[in-house]
């Protein structure tokens, strides 16, 4: 193969790839933009609240009533710590 068809080839493929870049950082915006409108629909002390309040119902569950006995909520406590350190 020739320099100067390989040089070609080059080129070619230098333009498809700042195409592709184009699209990329098109759709990019795109989802940033749409994330955007879609999280100033709920304010944010609604959500922090409802996270808060989520998180209180469920560590009472887990702690008590849904697992029945205290090792049993040991054993959930320690499976989950295990999940989130390995």
């Amino acid at each position: 193969m020739s320099l100067k068809a390989l040089n070609k080839q080059i080129e070619t493929c230098r333009q498809q790839m700042e195409i592709q870049r184009q699209g990329t950082c098109h759709l990019l915006a795109q989802h940033r933009a749409d994330a955007t409108a879609q999280l100033q629909k709920v304010p944010l002390p609604v959500a922090i609240g409802l996270a808060f309040v989520g998180g209180i119902v469920v560590q009472r569950l887990f702690d008590t009533s849904i697992l029945g006995t205290p090792a049993h909520a040991f054993l959930w406590k320690a499976y989950l710590g295990w999940q989130a350190y390995s």
